[in-house]
């Protein structure tokens, strides 16, 4: 639940979700692992774990989306599966970046990443 309320502030002391997006894909945050997010670390590792340990993630995704679904200004019937896409974007590009030991490759996924969110999130308005 420290990811929900992470994800909260962050969108609260951003004021909209474009500037959450590029904080979650930014250098620092690819760099900050240990306090980063939980997801992009953990999230492979967690579909191998029990079925309580993965109820309490979904109870944890369903948060973050509803609080991102807040930010989304277009109320389209498919606002929640936009939600949950981009969340989708935003921690596979976070991983991969991760993954990889070329530093400029990894950016290169960052900014690829952000970008694409980024447009998303300015297409679906």
């Amino acid at each position: 639940y420290k990811q929900h309320e992470t994800f909260k502030q962050q969108l609260k002391n951003n004021h909209d979700l474009e500037n959450t997006i590029t904080l979650y894909l930014s250098d620092e945050h690819l760099k900050d692992c240990a306090g980063g997010c939980p997801s992009a670390s953990l999230v492979g590792d967690i579909s191998k774990r029990s079925l309580s340990t993965r109820q309490v993630y979904t109870d944890s995704l369903d948060n973050i989306t509803t609080e991102l679904m807040g930010t989304i200004k277009n109320n389209s019937t498919h606002k929640k599966q936009f939600t949950l896409a981009l969340f989708g974007l935003l921690i596979g590009t976070l991983q991969l970046a991760r993954t990889v030991t070329d530093e400029s490759l990894a950016k290169d996924i960052l900014k690829g990443g952000r970008e694409t969110a980024l447009s998303l999130v300015a297409n679906n308005t």
